[in-house]
């Protein structure tokens, strides 16, 4: 009988690792190492303003093909981008994401001023373990 004891592969790669998000003026480079699967076939990087893309198809493409890295340009600086990678193989299934954040910035601007600006993006978004900044009066 043609075809029996057949299953459809329904089982995602695995997850990229180490991904590292690296803000620029106007650009993010994204690094990754790509997991070993045997039927590893590239990674989907999507970005979002606002928070970070839920699946595959939520958000701006980034990057879809092999390699392990990729170059956003075009970006407003001050602006924090969320990316998610996801793997997937040639069904395609995908992995369930790892998650990056950066924001573009220009040369020599205030460190503790940005990060006084992320500790508030994330205390308005909910992040977990984000604690709004102190004000001082």
């Amino acid at each position: 009988m043609a075809g029996a004891g057949c299953t459809r592969d329904t089982r995602p790669p695995g997850n990229v690792v180490g991904l590292k998000a690296t803000a620029g003026d106007g650009l993010v480079l994204l690094e990754w190492l790509n997991p070993a699967d045997p039927d590893f076939a590239g990674v989907r990087v999507l970005r979002k303003t606002g928070g970070y893309p839920a699946h595959p198809e939520d958000g701006i493409v980034v990057h879809n093909a092999g390699g392990q890295q990729a170059l956003d340009s075009g970006l407003s600086n001050g602006v924090p981008c969320f990316y998610v990678a996801f793997a997937y193989d040639k069904v395609p299934n995908f992995a369930s994401g790892v998650k990056a954040m950066a924001v573009p910035t220009v040369p020599g601007a205030q460190p503790d001023i940005l990060e006084s600006y992320l500790r508030l993006q994330d205390g308005l978004h909910g992040e977990p373990g984000a604690s709004l900044p102190a004000v001082q009066m």
